[in-house]
């Protein structure tokens, strides 16, 4: 996960990665955050002073509710099922009482990135772009 604005300590990095773990439903030992270092990627923000939390922790809950519920689209085509009808315990998504078959994480992130394991969704990728205003 890539977040707009510079860390001036470690906690936003655990924050914004528990957010999001909290958000997809996988250990926060999963998560990658990475801080806008216009030097590595497209844009940076400065660090907001005291409201980097609240300004782009915002935006990784928003991105990981959406990511969540294209994953949860993706494990409903492979498990046959209607997403209204899964779970997502500790990264693995199951049908509701139906522990026997279940979809990874890393499969589901696999499923929406391999052009010939097409998911339900219009378009390959897990990317997501979500703005909160300071």
């Amino acid at each position: 996960m890539v977040v707009r604005s510079s860390v001036h300590g470690y906690v936003q990095l655990t924050t914004w990665g528990q957010i999001a773990a909290d958000g997809l439903c996988i250990g926060h030992e999963d998560v990658l955050v990475y801080e806008g270092d216009t030097a590595r990627f497209q844009t940076g923000s400065g660090t907001f002073a005291s409201r980097s939390v609240s300004v782009d922790g915002a935006g990784v809950h928003i991105a990981a509710g959406r990511i969540r519920d294209t994953m949860l689209k993706i494990a409903a085509h492979q498990l046959e099922a209607p997403a209204a009808a899964l779970e997502v315990v500790n990264g693995q998504f199951t049908v509701t009482g139906v522990h026997r078959r279940s979809v990874s994480f890393p499969q589901g992130v696999y499923s929406a990135h391999v052009p010939h394991a097409p998911p339900p969704v219009p378009e390959p990728g897990l990317e997501e772009t979500p703005s909160a205003a300071p």
